[in-house]
């Protein structure tokens, strides 16, 4: 997965002024991989909670602020945190331009481990911690995942986005809606919505139905 975000990193080269961020889901049979770079989102639904699986690369982040300033670069308050002052990721693919102030494609991926508490009435919880490689257990109560660029999460919390994206699917199904389908709707609904409520940067959402066959 590594090797994925370095080829395509490596496509920028000579567009200096190009970026992007990414955020990249593989789905197993009994396992997910997730790695991000830059503000793109990936949140689980399981068991009708939300839970997100990554971490958005801000410059305002203690670890990022030290990496950037390690490799001589500075963030500067310029209408928020920006790396010198221009970019508001502290990760992108391409942005050359700010390679050697610290800007890096590189992935941060995570190992996410099940913690059953065994107790009637409680709530299974998912316990994150950042390591090189992810793995994600799946779990029979996993219904779906969302990956977003940050125009959605910007203007809506990852619960309410993943409330309504239930709320689509689990319409859809009773209509008896094939899944591909239903994810595309669920993914415009969630686009609509996220304009509606006054973005105006641009927005790309992937939903995966991860109940297929249940």
């Amino acid at each position: 997965m590594r090797l994925a975000f370095q080829l395509m990193d490596e496509e920028l080269m000579g567009k200096e002024c190009v970026g992007s961020t990414a955020v990249v889901a593989l789905v197993g049979g009994s396992i997910l991989c997730v790695a991000n770079c830059g503000d793109s989102r990936a949140v689980l639904s399981r068991g009708g909670a939300g839970y997100r699986l990554t971490r958005d690369h801000k410059p305002d982040l203690e670890d990022e602020q030290e990496r950037i300033r390690s490799c001589g670069g500075e963030v500067l308050n310029c209408n928020g945190p920006r790396v010198m002052g221009q970019l508001s990721m502290s990760r992108a693919l391409g942005d050359h331009f700010l390679r050697g102030a610290g800007v890096v494609a590189d992935p941060e991926m995570f190992t996410i481990h099940n913690t059953i508490t065994g107790r009637k009435g409680k709530t299974d919880s998912i316990r994150i911690r950042f390591a090189q490689v992810t793995i994600i257990c799946r779990d029979s109560r996993d219904e779906f995942m969302i990956l977003a660029s940050d125009g959605l999460w910007d203007v809506m919390p990852d619960e309410a986005v993943s409330k309504l994206a239930r709320k689509c699917l689990r319409r859809s199904k009773e209509r008896e809606v094939p899944p591909e389908t239903a994810a595309r709707v669920a993914a415009r609904v969630l686009i609509r919505t996220a304009v509606e409520r006054g973005c105006r940067d641009n927005i790309t959402v992937t939903i995966i139905d991860l109940s297929w066959g249940r």
